[in-house]
């Protein structure tokens, strides 16, 4: 049986190369859903191409979600705090993971950094760090990648 996987940021670098890894898997165990704002981009297109599901949402909206994660078994999430800020990333988290242990996924895999405020003190690290926290208590589930910081 095929199992849904959500990826958000699927048109960008980190969520585009999860994309391909599991359209690669060799047992083709994988169906992928890309989550995005911007449906009519040419990486949209691309993905489309390639099999990929495309859901248009705003995961700032509940009801959104929802709609974009149904029938998922598990979800790849990324948030780009730089874009939207504290607020809007601390919404967009406790989104997902409110809906994943609502319509039951099985796992969540969360892209954040290495350490909390530490001797960075950075309020993007804490933002990571307090949906890390969420997961957590959601009792689902989980991978944390720790990405390093790198700029395109």
């Amino acid at each position: 049986m095929l199992k849904l996987i959500i990826v958000t940021g699927a048109t960008g670098q980190q969520g585009g190369s999860v994309v391909d890894f599991l359209l690669k898997e060799p047992n083709g165990h994988f169906m992928v859903r890309g989550i995005t704002r911007n449906p009519d981009s040419p990486a949209v297109k691309a993905l489309t191409a390639r099999g990929v599901e495309i859901v248009k949402a705003d995961l700032s909206s509940l009801d959104k979600t929802v709609k974009a994660f149904c029938e998922a078994w598990g979800v790849y999430s990324l948030t780009a705090f730089y874009e939207h800020g504290y607020n809007t990333e601390q919404l967009c988290g406790k989104h997902i993971v409110k809906v994943a242990k609502t319509i039951g996924i099985k796992h969540i895999v969360w892209s954040t950094v290495e350490g909390r405020e530490g001797e960075c003190k950075a309020i993007s690290w804490t933002s990571k760090a307090l949906i890390e926290d969420c997961i957590i208590a959601s009792g689902i589930p989980y991978t944390f990648v720790h990405i390093p910081m790198y700029y395109c």
